[in-house]
């Protein structure tokens, strides 16, 4: 299939929302290495976006990322391998998780920040990898401060010990330093 451009403009960027495009939930669509080996061989740059980010980097995310497309494919043997050589030239910088924005602004580097997300270790990974000095994961600010986390439990426990992405918090009881460690 020859693929056409119009005004000689060149091929057109293609950004993806992971979610409902390669996958729903847990299920790989398996034609989306089809897909995406088809919008690279026409020279389609291609980039990746999510609300999420699961606690990793942009680098280890895309190399899960392409292995679980890889995986999915309904292709098998060396069709699956001749497709899947379409996503070796796509870089980290195609990778945009929902804190990607806020991790390459510099600005951010010392300011207050709230982590939300599971699960917690990994989280505070991230937020250390961006060189964020003052970031403090929702579930130590819910041990400190038990009546600003509204899930709490007299256990001590945030959130009850249920996975929850939800807090309040007040600039009346900020954190007194960064809780990274």
């Amino acid at each position: 299939m020859e693929v056409i451009f119009a005004d000689d403009a060149g091929p057109p960027a293609l950004a993806f929302d992971i979610d409902g495009v390669f996958k729903a939930g847990k299920h790989w669509f398996p034609d989306g290495l089809r897909a995406l080996a088809r919008a690279r061989a026409a020279g389609c740059p291609v980039a990746f976006l999510t609300n999420g980010g699961g606690g990793m980097n942009e680098a280890d995310y895309l190399r899960d990322l392409k292995k679980k497309i890889i995986a999915g494919a309904e292709e098998t043997g060396e069709e699956r391998a001749r497709l899947a050589g379409h996503l070796d030239g796509i870089g980290v910088e195609s990778m945009i998780l929902s804190y990607t924005p806020m991790g390459e602004d510099p600005s951010f580097r010392d300011k207050r920040i709230l982590l939300i997300g599971d699960p917690k270790e990994k989280v505070k990974a991230v937020a250390r990898g961006y060189g964020w000095t003052n970031a403090t994961h929702v579930d130590d600010y819910g041990l400190l401060f038990k009546t600003a986390d509204p899930f709490g439990s007299s256990s001590g426990e945030p959130s009850g010990g249920k996975k929850s992405h939800s807090a309040a918090s007040s600039d009346e009881h900020p954190p007194s330093g960064p809780l990274m460690s």
